[in-house]
């Protein structure tokens, strides 16, 4: 293995460790039920207090759905932009490597999607439709973040033009910005949900980048 695909491993180890670490204290550290329906919370008086300090603001909730939009329609020019090189180049076999590996990477986003809103750590600080919902790690900021991420990484290394590449790239670095300090501004996500998001979605992207680095490298 290249020194720089297992730079990218230990870095999604690293960030995967954190992610455990967090999900420990947030399990175990100040648990109170500081949320709807008395829920217990973990880490309650520093997401209580940051829950009361940005409250609920329904624009920021419009704003940060509106991001997850655009990220799952980045995920559709993607798979579009696959299947035209298959039918382009006759062959599955020369549709670029980078984009199997993204098609991967995407199925595991969506496995931890799901596997989060089976497995309860912490309820959301609001109700939806009455309802108690799952709410770490926040499933819509590992969404957005692993997406747009990706995506900046797919386009720095397709476009040539370095202008409009880093114009690119940066917007979609504001994308995922904005999706994870919306989240906590529409008061639908306790602050641990959204850095537990960014910790995993973090472990997930410098597993793809070393995947790609190594298939590159052969």
């Amino acid at each position: 293995m290249k020194k720089t695909a297992r730079k990218w491993y230990l870095l999604a180890g690293v960030f995967f460790f954190l992610f455990l670490l967090l999900t420990l204290l947030v399990t175990k550290v100040d648990v109170q039920p500081i949320g709807p329906q008395d829920s217990f919370v973990g880490l309650a008086s520093l997401n209580g207090a940051v829950f009361e300090l940005c409250g609920s603001n329904p624009i920021w909730y419009t704003v940060s759905e509106g991001l997850g939009i655009v990220a799952l329609l980045c995920v559709a020019g993607f798979a579009g932009f696959g299947i035209w090189q298959w039918i382009s180049r006759k062959s599955l076999k020369k549709v670029d490597k980078s984009l199997f590996v993204l098609a991967g990477f995407y199925v595991a986003v969506a496995v931890v999607y799901a596997l989060f809103e089976v497995i309860v750590i912490n309820y959301r600080p609001v109700l939806v439709e009455g309802v108690l919902e799952a709410s770490y790690p926040s499933s819509h900021t590992v969404l957005v973040c692993c997406i747009m991420l990706t995506t900046a990484l797919q386009l720095g290394a397709r476009i040539k033009n370095k202008p409009l590449r880093l114009v690119l790239q940066w917007i979609c670095c504001v994308i995922f910005i904005l999706t994870a300090v919306g989240r906590i501004f529409a008061g639908v996500h306790w602050y641990t949900d959204v850095l537990a998001a960014i910790l995993i979605s973090g472990a997930l992207v410098f597993a793809y980048l070393g995947t790609v680095r190594q298939l590159n490298a052969k």
